[in-house]
């Protein structure tokens, strides 16, 4: 008898090891982190979706700002726990992986520099930014993340716009949200550009809104005569991109944004390049100087870059007029 059971015995225990070595496998929690600026973090939200489906048994925690989760919530990302986000913070200086993260694994999103050096096994650094070549950072977190074993997601376009709220413009005059400023000083086109191109769209039946953030007000930029907004928060923000008829900003996060969620607008690029940080469905808007783009992270040594001053207020009425004209078309 015990002769006859001995091969059971040697498959039963073989079956039990594998399904071991898969449990050890699948970690019991994935963290995500993310550090970076809007347009930053809309880089991200595809490989979000990618890694949501491949551990979809697997609680994923958000690990970034708490105003993302207006992206986050929708895929089923859990706001990470106090306790796990210090461990997270921690690994800046840490010589040994943190007890609270035991079993768990964090990929981490970033431009270019992990947050340490130290080899361990469950942090995955994803850099955005292939130095010398001006890639989509969406694409080169893809490809990272497909060398883990992470498949892309096609159809992530499809999904956002499937979680993104569709808001249609009232009977109104059509509205025009400008964006006077950046991340950077300068990549922004001269305010008096805007209050030019402003005027002129009121002449032609547009009903012009600058949209300032705590980084326009915190710069002391004012804009007289015009409809301004002020969004508190994200969903502020959205709603008002929703509702526009056209866009018109320099190369910062909402005009990321506005791309994502289908509107129709000018974004004028200087020292970044369209190539790499154009919003999907926008028109970029640059000039052909031998200097620009000058940079791939936003260091960037201009005090007023030319590259931005030299797009001419002429050449963005044409385009605006062009833009127009289709998005009239479509109203009707």
């Amino acid at each position: 008898m015990i002769r006859a059971e001995e091969p059971c015995s040697l498959q039963a225990r073989q079956h039990a090891q594998a399904v071991t070595h898969i449990l050890m496998c699948i970690p019991k929690a994935v963290i995500i982190v993310h550090k970076g600026a809007l347009g930053d973090f809309l880089q991200i939200w595809p490989s979000l979706l990618a890694l949501r489906r491949h551990f979809a048994p697997t609680p994923l925690y958000w690990a970034g700002r708490d105003a993302y989760r207006l992206w986050t919530d929708p895929l089923g990302l859990r706001p990470c726990p106090e306790q796990m986000r210090r461990a997270v913070d921690r690994l800046y200086a840490a010589a040994s992986w943190p007890r609270e993260l035991e079993n768990c694994r964090v990929v981490w999103f970033g431009l270019h520099t992990p947050p340490t050096e130290v080899p361990f096994p469950d942090l995955h650094f994803l850099p955005g930014i292939i130095p010398g070549r001006y890639t989509p950072p969406r694409r080169v977190y893809a490809a990272g993340l497909q060398r883990m074993g992470v498949p892309p997601c096609p159809d992530w376009h499809q999904i956002w716009r499937d979680l993104s709220p569709h808001l249609k413009p009232g009977p109104r005059r059509p509205q025009a949200l400008v964006f006077p400023g950046a991340g950077h000083p300068a990549k922004c086109w001269p305010m008096s550009n805007y209050l030019q191109t402003a005027s002129w769209l009121e002449r032609k039946g547009w009903e012009p809104v600058f949209v300032l953030g705590p980084a326009e007000r915190e710069r002391g930029l004012e804009v007289q005569n015009f409809q301004r907004l002020h969004p508190q928060e994200l969903g502020q923000l959205q709603k008002a991109l929703c509702g526009a008829d056209i866009i018109l900003g320099n190369d910062c996060g909402p005009m990321h944004l506005a791309g994502l969620l289908d509107r129709t607008g000018i974004v004028l690029f200087g020292p970044a390049s369209p190539r790499q940080w154009g919003p999907p469905g926008l028109t970029c808007l640059r000039t052909d100087l031998p200097c620009s783009p000058c940079t791939q992270l936003g260091r960037i040594n201009c005090r007023q870059a030319e590259c931005m001053t030299r797009i001419s207020v002429s050449r963005v009425k044409e385009e605006l007029w062009k833009l127009g004209q289709d998005s009239a078309a479509r109203r009707r």
